[in-house]
């Protein structure tokens, strides 16, 4: 089995069986305004917490050499390693051979507290596939 991400801003599904990917990163980073986070952090709620939130963030996540029944579930992790978010039941199908299966994930917003590294695991029939993405300040 082989399971791919491919992290952006949108996933669109077209009509002749193909994919896209809006706003590809490629790198699996994405750099917010110093003048965003700026203006955020200073103005943490009535707990001290800054909240950030990117408009739009999607994963297409592609399993291929596969053929039977598979069960996808998935789960964010912050960059401290907590929890991000519930666990995310992704579905079940069934591949047949040479097809590949794709689970499409967006949020639409995505929150977060703090810079760093978002891990994304994502099992598979028991086994466990990870991707992360990088969110940090464009310091220029």
């Amino acid at each position: 089995m082989e399971v791919n991400f491919f992290w952006g801003e949108d996933v669109v599904e077209q009509k002749n069986n193909k994919t896209m990917v809006i706003g590809l990163l490629p790198d699996r980073k994405l750099i917010i305004p110093k003048a965003y986070y700026d203006e955020i952090k200073s103005k943490p709620d009535e707990n001290g917490i800054a909240t950030f939130a990117i408009d739009r963030l999607a994963v297409l996540i592609n399993v291929s050499e596969f053929d039977g029944d598979l069960k996808a579930s998935g789960q964010f992790y912050n960059p401290v390693g907590e929890t991000h978010g519930p666990a995310i039941a992704l579905g079940t199908a069934t591949l047949i051979k040479n097809r590949s299966y794709n689970i499409i994930l967006q949020t639409n917003p995505f929150p977060f507290l703090q810079l760093g590294k978002f891990k994304l695991t994502v099992n598979v029939n028991g086994t466990d596939f990870e991707s992360d993405i990088t969110i940090e300040v464009d310091n220029l």
